[in-house]
């Protein structure tokens, strides 16, 4: 008799995160995010309260951690429905938004 399919694990275990150690980005819709190297990047969209999102998260995908990004210059206004993409594994970001 063949042996039956392994049910697949729930996704949790294949994302080993701890909530202790890390920045946690608020729940959001509308955003965007790309990846590049071993990096995912999450800009913009609406938290859970309404509020317009204007924080970049780096999410690392080896280690399982996240981070804020904090701008060098002027933050980027918050953003909702907009794009970002990667060419060449080089953020490059389209910044179209509707307005709130």
């Amino acid at each position: 008799a063949a042996a039956a399919a392994p049910t697949p694990a729930p996704i949790t275990q294949h994302l080993p995160l701890s909530r202790k150690k890390a920045i946690w980005p608020p729940c959001l819709c509308g955003h965007t995010a790309a990846v590049i190297d071993d990096k995912m990047l999450v800009y913009g969209g609406k938290r859970s309260n309404g509020t317009l999102n204007n924080v970049l998260y780096e999410y690392d995908l080896d280690l399982h951690t996240w981070r804020e990004i904090e701008p060098t210059g002027l933050a980027p206004p918050p953003l909702l429905h907009h794009t970002a993409v990667t060419y060449h594994n080089r953020p490059v970001f389209i910044l179209l938004s509707p307005p709130p």
